[in-house]
């Protein structure tokens, strides 16, 4: 399944992880916020790290030690979310 959302997601220490670049700080933070109220409408959270230029963003399910078929839709839900171009046309572009 990880396939579908593309080679910018990569499985590594039992989390799905990507990084989204961004054009500063102000919009990585802004991103991570767009994402949080996402994890926030169905009670399930991310690992965030908001940097200049970039926010990193890991899925995982703790209970199960793992990824989990809800870790997939959020990741494809926050890709959804950065490609609207609300933050710039910038954002989504992976390391």
């Amino acid at each position: 399944l990880l396939a579908v959302l593309g080679p910018a997601w990569e499985l590594r220490a039992g989390a799905i992880r990507r990084v989204y670049l961004t054009p500063d700080f102000a919009t990585a933070l802004a991103l991570a916020v767009v994402f949080g109220g996402l994890a926030e409408a169905v009670g399930h959270h991310p690992d965030l790290a908001v940097h200049w230029g970039r926010l990193e963003v890991a899925w995982s399910t703790h209970d199960v030690g793992g990824v989990t078929e809800l870790d997939l839709v959020m990741a494809a839900r926050c890709d959804r979310a950065a490609a609207r171009g609300l933050l710039g046309p910038s954002v989504g572009a992976d390391a």
